[in-house]
C-alpha cells in the first residue's frame, strides 16, 4: 500500500498550524499573555513569553515548511509538555485538566512514529484516527446529535416536501 505523497505535508500543515496561530495570538496581547504567564508561577515573564513566540511561531513555520522536521518536532514536543506540566496542571478544574490532556495528545503521535518506526500504513492509521477524532467528529458530531433529536421534525419536513400538491 503506498503512502500518499501529500499526506505528510497536510499532518505538518494541520499541526503547524496550532502553534502558528497560538503564536501569533500571543504576539497581538503581548501584555496579556505576559499576564497570564507570571499568574501560573512562571518566573521571568519577558523571556518565556519571547521563548513561547519562538517555539510556537518559529518552530510551526519549520514543521509548515518541511525545514528541520525532526528537530522542530522535538522542540516543540519538549515546549508542549512544558507548558501541560507549568500551566494546565490544575487537574480538578476541568478546562486545565483537557488542556493537560490536548498538550499530551499534540506531542505522542510524531514522537511515538518518530521513534517507533512504524510502516507507512500504520502511520497513515495513526494519522487518521488522531485528525479524525481531533479534526472531524467535533465539526460534524453536532450536526448529527442535532438530526438524532429532531429526527421526528425532520420526517415532518420530508412528508410536506414530498406531498402531492392538492
Amino acid at each position: 500500500m503506498s503512502t500518499p505523497t501529500y499526506l505528510p505535508a497536510l499532518g505538518r500543515l494541520l499541526i503547524a498550524l496550532i502553534f502558528v496561530m497560538s503564536g501569533l495570538s500571543k504576539i497581538a496581547a503581548p501584555a496579556d499573555t505576559m499576564t497570564y504567564i507570571q499568574s501560573a508561577g512562571a518566573p521571568f515573564a519577558p523571556a518565556a513569553f519571547a521563548i513561547a513566540v519562538i517555539a510556537e511561531v518559529g518552530g510551526g513555520l519549520a514543521l509548515l515548511l518541511g525545514f528541520q522536521t525532526r528537530l522542530a518536532a522535538t522542540m516543540l514536543a519538549i515546549f508542549t509538555l512544558a507548558t501541560a506540566v507549568l500551566f494546565h496542571n490544575n487537574m480538578a478544574d476541568q478546562n486545565q485538566m483537557i488542556h493537560f490532556l490536548k498538550n499530551i495528545a499534540i506531542t505522542a503521535p510524531a514522537q511515538v512514529i518518530s521513534q517507533t518506526g512504524f510502516v507507512a500504513w500504520q502511520r497513515e492509521a495513526i494519522a487518521f484516527a488522531f485528525q479524525f477524532g481531533s479534526l472531524i467528529l467535533p465539526a460534524v458530531a453536532p450536526a448529527i446529535v442535532w438530526v438524532l433529536m429532531h429526527r421526528a421534525f425532520l420526517e415532518r419536513m420530508r412528508r410536506v416536501a414530498y406531498s402531492p400538491i392538492a
